[in-house]
């Protein structure tokens, strides 16, 4: 892979904390609700060039619920 590749992860109802496993290969940047300042999406991006396939996990953690989601 020589160009990164960019992905929107988009949640509803709830305010939303991201994690993710593998800091080498993805960043993940949250986008905020202008009005309540939570985030319900965030941006992913992969970060490093790598020939063949690489797989990581996203969290989305609920910050009212503590419900986890896993992407």
């Amino acid at each position: 892979m020589k160009n990164p590749v960019e992905y929107r992860l988009q949640g509803s109802d709830g305010c939303f904390k991201w994690s993710w496993d593998h800091h080498d290969i993805l960043s993940v940047t949250p986008e905020f609700n202008s009005s309540s300042h939570c985030s319900t999406s965030a941006r992913l991006r992969s970060i490093s060039p790598y020939s063949g396939r690489k797989e990581t996990a996203v969290y989305a953690t609920d910050i009212q619920t503590g419900m986890v989601i896993r992407c």
